[in-house]
């Protein structure tokens, strides 16, 4: 059985834009932020990696958006893996409001990469650890 990884945050007055909600651009900045920390927790040694030169390159991300969040709003965005190549990386994320309304979808596509930005393999203990929170086990929800 896989689970998602949970990241928490909250939605704060200099999230929202002049209409009272979230900026569209604040949910990549929430990716990034939930994806990092995702790394950090399921890689123990993840800045060991980086001090050696390993690289996550973002190389493609979106968004759905299908409800609008306002200030105060407690947010949780769940990560899971969607596929898990010999160089890449594929997440998807799930953005509810608190932990049962779902408010967006978002996708990352990522390159493992050396310190010069050459696509390499992603090492065999990060890709072990990765395979817990493969997506293809679980029920994608109704949007």
């Amino acid at each position: 059985m896989t689970r998602p990884f949970g990241y928490q945050t909250r939605v704060f007055v200099a999230d929202t834009n002049c209409f009272g909600t979230v900026s569209f651009a604040r949910y990549f900045e929430w990716q990034g932020r939930a994806r990092e920390a995702f790394f950090r927790a399921v890689v123990p040694n993840f800045q060991q990696l980086v001090e050696q030169g390993y690289r996550l390159l973002t190389v493609e991300a979106s968004m759905a958006y299908y409800r609008e969040a306002q200030v105060s709003d407690p947010l949780t965005i769940e990560i899971h893996l969607l596929k898990l190549r010999a160089s890449s990386v594929e997440l998807s994320l799930t953005f509810q409001r608190g932990r049962a309304e779902i408010i967006g979808l978002g996708y990352q596509r990522l390159v493992v990469a050396n310190r010069h930005g050459t696509p390499t393999k992603l090492p065999q203990e990060i890709r072990r650890r990765l395979q817990d929170y493969d997506a293809r086990s679980r029920q994608q929800p109704a949007a």
